[in-house]
């Protein structure tokens, strides 16, 4: 009997030994959820800058263009080189200042002709009338138009221009109605004969326009010619030239693809 209990005694000790040792072997497992460290995240991807193919042409254009303005004189040196007399509407429209303008209006109207709807660089800016003692890139953008050529010489051998005075910022139609020269078509400039004179209208000899409508202006100018700004005039050209971009130029300018500067012909006019 005793021998029996000393054997179940040595049966419980290893039972209970193994337990222990698995205890420490086997430990129990925790619940708490495992910390994820979170992944290294790699650097955003920049998107590659697309140049457009015409940025070149445009850059060329550009750079073309303010040369063209830069090249041309002012009012202002146009007074110091003629006497008023002298100065004929051919004179007005070769100063920066008018070329200035056609560009902008050229622009807003995608070069596009308003009578034929043709599109092409060499297009003309028509005036639909003149304001007293305005010059002629004084006026209102909603006065001017792009013809092709064919079509602003028909505008004006078909009809005679009117013009308007200026009264508390309202436009009235001016007492000297409309004038008309049936030779020039009252520009005073005739574009085949000017191998002649350059091509000066012996009918009216230039000064329709200048006599009914810039003649004061151009005295008053002329008097106060100090006070001719002529470096502030021009930021305007670049300012506005500098806001354009490729997608203006693809846009508006026919012929971008393979845009190269016009040679105006000999007898054509600066519009």
């Amino acid at each position: 009997m005793g021998a029996v209990v000393v054997i179940i005694g040595i049966i419980v000790l290893i039972a209970w030994g193994f337990e222990s040792n698995r205890s420490v072997i086997s430990p129990k497992k925790s619940h708490q959820k495992p910390i994820h460290k979170p992944a290294v995240q790699p650097p955003p991807i920049q998107p590659t800058p697309i140049i457009s193919p015409y940025e070149e042409h445009f850059s060329n254009w550009k750079e073309q263009t303010i040369k063209q303005f830069c090249d041309s004189m002012s009012l202002s040196d146009l007074l110091v080189e003629k006497n008023i007399v002298e100065i004929v509407y051919l004179d007005l429209l070769s100063c920066f200042e008018w070329q200035f303008k056609r560009v902008k209006i050229l622009f807003r109207d995608s070069y596009e002709c308003k009578d034929c709807h043709v599109r092409d660089e060499r297009n003309h800016v028509h005036h639909l009338h003149y304001i007293k003692d305005e010059l002629p890139w004084e006026i209102e953008d909603s006065g001017l138009i792009t013809l092709c050529y064919q079509c602003h010489k028909k505008r004006h051998e078909s009809t005679d221009f009117q013009i308007f005075v200026r009264i508390n910022n309202k436009l009235i139609p001016s007492t000297s109605g409309r004038i008309y020269c049936n030779r020039c078509g009252s520009i005073g400039y005739i574009p085949k004969y000017n191998h002649v004179q350059n091509g000066i209208c012996f009918n009216c000899w230039g000064n329709l326009i200048n006599q009914s409508v810039f003649n004061k202006v151009l005295s008053e100018t002329y008097e106060n010619l100090d006070n001719y700004n002529d470096s502030f005039k021009r930021t305007g050209y670049l300012t506005f030239m500098n806001q354009l971009t490729v997608n203006d130029f693809v846009n508006k300018v026919p012929n971008y693809q393979n845009y190269v500067m016009p040679n105006i012909p000999e007898d054509d006019l600066p519009w």
